[in-house]
């Protein structure tokens, strides 16, 4: 067998690949902690093949602190990249714009569902908040209260993100004793209430044609339909990103679904329709329907998504089509627009004469305002996904209500390490 000869020139090129190759890892990861403090590297690397000789710089960028917020800003602005070049440089990131009156909500019926909200509020800082640099606050609604060390803990889960656990009003005592005899009387038969016994939230409560569910349960409902848009707690907001407590977001965003609100002046973005509907044989049909025309005056039938936004659909006299809702585990919407007082006064009678209603579904509730804010602007509402904007939401076993996901959690946890490594050592320890 011949023997082959390598030169020494090509020796050196091989040898020099390597250690390239080497170094661009280490450029990559040339991050760490100490502590709380944050130290980063810049790393300059010339390679001169015909002398053999390999040389870096590296230059240490300013310590920040992780829990100050201002000082963060210098370093989330920017992103290691490395040319083809080998040279490793800091680039301002572009892509997301930090706007005002931001912020995330979801609500909850009592500290027990916080190791769940502990993972939700991690995973959207990992994915989106670190890059507007923690600018949007969290507001968490509950039913009962927390004590001042359940709400510390989550508040060290956000940080350096402002969460506030708000408290939403009155207690069911209070809210019970605001009612009339009747209204009382059809809520404790509807909730099989024993007489001589007090109604609490963990009454199960029946209603036609809905699986019995927990008074808590209808309640959310109720609150997220018509009270939560005029809460004291976001009067000073004009962006609602809402995410149910145990949606999860499993990727990073590489687009800025609030910049899109706020540039193409939306009402509504969504990541699924339709998600459910309001059929002619819905024995809420043909109130909702007077609802509508009560408040609008313009009656529509059917509600369908042409190009990725939502549009209303109109009826022959007497003839009926199912109303299709947008899902409610996520969407984005704009609170000025749902404060008007025309849409209020729909909210106010879409909830009904008695109270604590799983019927008057918050999900229509939030479609059909940004329906008839679509007849004046055609372009008020988007799908999310159609519009290139890949968020990847985990809510019952779907991302975005379009692609299967792992039935057990476990089997989850090992996929969003895999795909998502960054995103799950950041969060780790609120997956359980």
């Amino acid at each position: 067998m011949r023997e082959s000869y390598v030169s020494p020139e090509s020796r050196t090129k091989k040898r020099l690949n390597c250690i390239f190759i080497i170094l661009i890892i280490f450029i990559t990861s040339a991050q760490f902690f100490v502590g709380k403090k944050f130290k980063a590297f810049k790393i300059h690397v010339s390679i001169i093949p015909s002398d053999s000789q390999i040389t870096f710089d590296i230059s240490e960028i300013p310590t920040v602190d992780v829990n100050d917020k201002n000082s963060m800003n210098s370093i989330n602005d920017d992103e290691m990249n490395v040319n083809v070049n080998g040279t490793s440089e800091v680039k301002n990131n572009t892509s997301f714009t930090i706007h005002d009156g931001v912020v995330f909500v979801t609500k909850t019926l009592w500290s027990k569902d916080s190791p769940a909200i502990k993972a939700m509020v991690c995973l959207v800082n990992a994915s989106y908040n670190r890059k507007v640099n923690y600018s949007y606050d969290f507001v968490i609604f509950t039913t009962l209260p927390w004590s001042e060390e359940e709400v510390k803990s989550l508040q060290a889960v956000a940080a350096p993100a402002k969460l506030t656990v708000v408290l939403e009003g009155l207690s069911l005592e209070e809210r019970m004793a605001a009612l009339s005899p009747e209204q009382q009387e059809f809520l404790n038969k509807r909730c099989d209430v024993a007489e001589n016994s007090t109604i609490t939230w963990f009454h199960h409560c029946a209603e036609q044609g809905k699986v019995n569910a927990n008074l808590g349960y209808s309640w959310q409902a109720e609150f997220r339909a018509y009270h939560i848009w005029t809460h004291p707690a976001l009067m000073d907001y004009k962006y609602m990103m809402w995410f149910d407590s145990d949606a999860q977001v499993s990727r990073e965003w590489d687009k800025d679904p609030v910049d899109a609100m706020v540039k193409k002046n939306l009402t509504l973005m969504y990541t699924a329709f339709p998600y459910g509907s309001i059929s002619p044989k819905n024995h809420i049909y043909n109130d909702l329907l007077d609802k509508i025309n009560k408040t609008y005056g313009k009656p529509i039938c059917g509600v369908f998504e042409v190009n990725g936004s939502l549009k209303p659909g109109y009826c022959k006299e007497g003839e009926g089509k199912s109303i299709a809702q947008v899902a409610g585990y996520w969407h984005l919407t704009n609170l000025e627009i749902y404060r008007k007082d025309i849409h209020q006064k729909y909210l106010k009678l879409h909830i009904g004469t008695y109270p604590f209603s799983r019927d008057r579904d918050d999900q229509i509730a939030v479609t059909i305002p940004a329906i008839y804010e679509s007849i004046e602007n055609p372009n008020a509402t988007m799908d999310a996904r159609y519009n290139g904007f890949y968020l990847k939401i985990r809510h019952h076993n779907k991302y975005d209500n379009k692609v299967s996901t792992p039935r057990n959690r476990f089997k989850y946890y090992k996929d969003l390490e895999k795909d998502w490594p960054e995103g799950y050592n950041m969060c780790r320890d609120y997956l359980a």
